[in-house]
């Protein structure tokens, strides 16, 4: 856990704990530096050398049909690098979660959506796509359990891009 860097937040937290051991010893309580922003895309913009070096399609899946909205229990589908063609169905939407960034450093994340499709290293940037191939999120995190993924919405949005 990392301590806060404020000595008011540090000290609060640190009297908090010692009074939440006495009443429930199996509880902890973290203070949380909000900023002005938050993060809601982990994404990137890149630009072909040569327009004909990109497919106009998803491999495994075809062509994409616009865009869509993630709902809870829409099943999705995504060909990523290293996993291939996976399914899944979507668990919870508006998730809030942290994300290691170094030894040292998190992000957090918020409004993410998260499936059981999975996911493994090297799948991030994958366009997550619902049964009519609209895109409807972007992968970013997962595991072979779990795979969290952007509103695409949300990516368009941020990016300035349209699809």
């Amino acid at each position: 856990m990392q301590e806060p860097s404020c000595p008011v937040a540090a000290g609060s937290q640190k009297l908090g704990n010692k009074i939440i051991k006495l009443i429930r010893s199996n509880y902890e309580m973290r203070l949380v530096k909000h900023t002005r922003s938050s993060n809601i895309i982990d994404a990137a913009v890149a630009k072909p050398d040569s327009p004909n070096l990109i497919a106009g399609e998803v491999m495994e899946l075809g062509a994409v049909a616009g865009t869509g909205e993630p709902e809870v229990g829409m099943i999705v589908q995504k060909s990523g690098r290293s996993s291939g063609l996976t399914e899944g169905e979507v668990t919870a939407m508006g998730v809030s979660l942290k994300v290691e960034l170094d030894k040292e450093e998190y992000g957090w994340f918020s409004d993410q959506v998260v499936s059981d499709c999975v996911v493994n290293p090297g799948d991030s940037g994958s366009l997550m796509l619902n049964r009519e191939n609209e895109a409807v999120g972007l992968v970013f995190a997962g595991s072979d359990q779990f795979s969290v993924f952007n509103r695409i919405d949300n990516v368009l949005k941020r990016l300035k891009v349209t699809f």
